[in-house]
């Protein structure tokens, strides 16, 4: 499992330094970017961001709900197909904001910050659980729960840091169009 996060992290890094190539090659494939006559929002930072948040709070909780549905089936290695799946996609959502953005390099931030709040809320949540988790009968080991709690607040970190740059970095055309708020 640590060799699964290890490579996680590392292609994480990976593609936050890599990222301009990579989308451009995306790009040639797929329209990444909103049409602005028709989402007037995308001109406001906190009704993009709350639409991130939002669409970060549904991907993470779809996530959720499928990786529990296959706890029941006895198929191994497919919840780790789950979650890569849940990571690209996530990350194509946040280019296609951060491509879509309309306004000040500032309001962006605002925007990414807003946005990527939801994994906050999820760090605060969990290292809560960690730190009031007791044993529902006497003698019960947490140590694989306090493990499992350890890798939620990580990976929400990770997701956080990720969304914020991301979204926050991404390319936009900040001069056309000056936000309206």
């Amino acid at each position: 499992m640590s060799t699964f996060l290890i490579v996680g992290v590392f292609a994480i890094i990976l593609f936050l330094f890599f990222r301009k190539p990579i989308v451009k090659k995306i790009e040639t494939f797929v329209k990444l970017q909103l049409d602005v006559e028709k989402h007037k929002w995308l001109n406001n930072y906190w009704i993009t961001g709350g639409i991130l948040f939002g669409v970060n709070a549904l991907f993470f909780t779809s996530t959720i709900l499928i990786l529990i549905g296959l706890s029941y089936l006895m198929l191994p290695y497919v919840h780790l197909l789950v979650m890569v799946v849940a990571v690209i996609i996530s990350i194509f959502v946040w280019i296609v904001f951060a491509h879509s953005w309309r306004g000040s390099k500032l309001n962006k931030w605002k925007m990414a910050l807003i946005g990527s709040s939801f994994y906050v809320i999820m760090i605060i949540f969990f290292s809560y659980w960690y730190a009031t988790l007791e044993p529902t009968y006497p003698g019960e080991d947490l140590f694989m729960a306090g493990l499992g709690l350890m890798m939620a607040i990580f990976v929400s970190l990770v997701a956080f840091l990720t969304s914020l740059f991301v979204v926050g970095t991404g390319n936009n055309r900040s001069n056309q169009q000056l936000s309206t708020m």
